[in-house]
This record gives C-alpha cells, sequence and structure tokens, in this order.
C-alpha cells in the first residue's frame, strides 16, 4: 500500500511475531534500499524497530534469505502463491507467533518455486494443512475412505470425517475421487501432494469440498478474493 509520495506500508508474516503492519520508509523511491524485497512471497530478513501498542511498526532494513524467481513469472504459479499469502493475511492475527504456520508456508513456497506440473495441487495442500495448525484437522480414517464406492460419498464438514451415508446436517456429497483426494492432502506430505494426479471434473469436485471444508470453520474469515481474481483473468 501507498503511503504518502515515497513510503509504503506492507505487512510481514515473521517467524518471532506473527504478523505486522509496517511502514517501509523511501520503498518507492527508483533506488530504494528496500529493492525487491517487499514484493508478495518474498522470503527476507529484516530489521524492524517495534513499539508496543503501536499498529503500524517501522521498517529499517531488508534482505533476501531466498528468492524464488520462477514466483514471479509463472502464472499458475503466481496465483497458487497469491492464495496461499491471501489465506495467512486472512487468519494471521497481529502479533500472534505462529511457527507452525511459518514453516508450513515457507515451506509450500519453497515446493511451489520447484515445481514443473501440479502447481494447484499445492494450494489445496496447504488449505488443509492450515486446517491442522488452526486446530481444525480432518479426521481421515482409512479404511472409510477405501470403502467408497464408485457412487461417491459424503464429507462431514463439521468433523471432517468421511463415509457412505450422510452424517448429520452438515454433510456434502462428492465423488469418490474427490474423497479419496481430499484423504490423501489431508494426511501426506508436499512430495505426495505433488504426485497427486486428478482429471477436470475430480479436481473441481475437490476444490469444492475444501471451500465448503475451510469455509464451515472460518467462516466470513474465509477469503476468495484471489481465486474471484485469477478466474476473471483466465477467462
Amino acid at each position: 500500500m501507498r503511503y504518502g509520495e515515497s513510503s509504503r506500508i506492507a505487512t510481514l508474516f515473521t517467524r518471532e511475531k506473527g504478523k505486522l503492519s509496517v511502514i517501509a520508509r523511501g520503498a518507492r523511491r527508483t533506488k530504494s534500499r528496500f529493492g525487491s524485497a517487499l514484493m508478495p512471497m518474498s522470503y527476507i530478513e529484516s530489521v524492524i524497530y517495534v513499539k508496543p501498542g503501536r499498529s503500524l511498526q517501522t521498517l529499517s532494513e531488508t534482505s533476501h534469505l531466498l528468492r524464488f524467481p520462477s514466483l514471479a513469472r509463472d502464472l499458475s504459479k503466481i496465483s497458487t502463491g497469491l492464495r496461499i499469502v491471501e489465506l495467512l493475511g486472512a487468519v494471521v492475527q497481529e502479533e500472534e507467533r505462529n511457527p507452525g504456520l511459518f514453516n508450513l508456508a515457507l515451506h509450500t513456497l519453497q515446493r511451489l518455486s520447484l515445481a514443473t506440473r501440479y502447481t494447484e495441487n499445492l494450494a489445496l495442500h496447504f488449505e488443509l494443512k492450515l486446517a491442522t495448525e488452526l486446530g481444525f484437522a480432518p479426521l481421515i480414517d482409512r479404511d472409510s475412505v477405501e470403502s467408497i464406492e464408485g457412487s461417491g460419498g459424503y464429507l462431514a464438514v463439521d468433523r471432517g470425517t468421511i463415509a457412505v451415508g450422510s452424517e448429520g446436517h452438515h454433510a456434502v456429497r462428492g465423488s469418490r475421487k474427490a474423497l479419496r483426494a481430499f484423504a490423501i492432502l489431508a494426511a501426506s506430505d508436499l512430495d505426495t501432494a505433488m504426485r497427486l494426479t486428478l482429471d477436470a471434473p475430480t479436481r473441481r469436485d475437490l476444490e469444492s469440498l475444501v471451500e465448503t471444508f475451510m469455509r464451515y470453520h472460518l467462516e466470513d474469515a474465509y477469503p476468495d478474493r484471489s481465486k474471484r481474481v485469477m478466474g476473471q483473468i483466465a477467462i
């Protein structure tokens, strides 16, 4: 966000202090000392002057710890990366330290930068792992998932369980492939998620299941702006 004629307000997700809003004075000047460090999806080291009780802290210095050049060139990677950033911005509270979530975001962006295909899997995987970090992880039972037949089954979004029949008022129907993919992403690591092959109908069904599950728990905090913007670009 622009501030004055030469400064910029940015939001940083830090390992030690959680989310911080900072002012970078002079960041919009041609020869700014901040360079590209304040671009979205940057992994940087920074010097921040923090004053307790103040909503806007002062950013003094920055330097790149890792560079992810492919995240600025590939439209699919940009879409996935911005989705991760959007989710973090929506659910992380100011100055709420969460090293587990920080590491999840960092490792996901690192894997995204190296990916050559299936980048959309990472956004879905991140959402379900985010649920774990926030305390509402899906409760995946392997036997229940394997019992789903060709006609499909149900996801109970309040508990994150998968079953053949509808359980309660908060169950949504899904295809067998989509429910199995939901279970795999919820229980797997990044490498496994990147090996998951999905046809277009299954991916759409899976995206709907993940969104319904996350929206049930996050309610109005669940963001969808990046999805709508990228959908318009795709058109």
